[in-house]
């Protein structure tokens, strides 16, 4: 099977008559409201098993003074806050690198990391495949095709932004299921970063 044709891991919230305190938390993150909305930049509708590509601008959206901040201590961060602070620390660009337009990013030398422990003894996860896992359960998406071709991406996590990863931690982790790619209609960054810019640099904390 070509890298084309092979399902991945895209997580979908699951809807149940009976909504219990999982189903609330899924069902607030959907209807989650925030001080400038982001803008719709892409909208697909396509069967439950093919990879949804919708994706909204969220360049513009403040930070909310109501949650908590980026903490401090690493060791009290969630997945997606460490994962952008390893993107916006200049010595870590040897493991993972935002692509120019800052809306995705490229794991360098998985087998290196694997090898070296970097997953374990920063991201807390035992090898690569758990980390894909910690990506698809927090909503990132695979790209398969174009100059973006095996990156990752959230609408939540670009570069120069980090406030925006406060929003993207309060999403409550999902179950993951198979669905096919679409590449016909994933998203192509370098013109939506030309009509909405990010930062050229990133906010750095050494």
């Amino acid at each position: 099977m070509t890298d084309r044709a092979r399902p991945y891991l895209q997580v979908t919230g699951v809807q149940s008559e009976n909504k219990g305190n999982k189903g609330r938390r899924l069902e607030a993150a959907a209807e989650r409201t925030y001080p400038v909305a982001p803008v719709q930049v892409l909208t697909v509708q396509k069967p439950r098993n093919v990879a949804n590509h919708s994706y909204r601008d969220f360049s513009l959206v403040p930070a909310d003074i109501n949650l908590p901040g980026l903490p401090d201590d690493v060791e009290e961060m969630s997945f997606p806050q460490l994962l952008h602070l390893m993107l916006s620390t200049p010595a870590h660009a040897q493991f993972l690198v935002w692509m120019p337009h800052g809306r995705s990013f490229r794991i360098m030398r998985a087998g290196f990391l694997d090898q070296q422990g970097v997953y374990e003894s920063y991201f807390r996860c035992k090898n690569y495949q758990v980390f894909l896992s910690f990506l698809n359960s927090h909503g990132f998406k695979h790209i398969t095709s174009g100059k973006d071709r095996n990156c990752f991406y959230h609408e939540k996590l670009l570069r120069g932004l980090p406030h925006l990863v406060q929003y993207l931690a309060l999403d409550p982790p999902k179950n993951a299921r198979r669905v096919l790619p679409d590449p016909a209609n994933e998203p192509d960054f370098y013109p939506i970063t030309e009509k909405y810019p990010l930062p050229t640099a990133n906010v750095i904390r050494e």
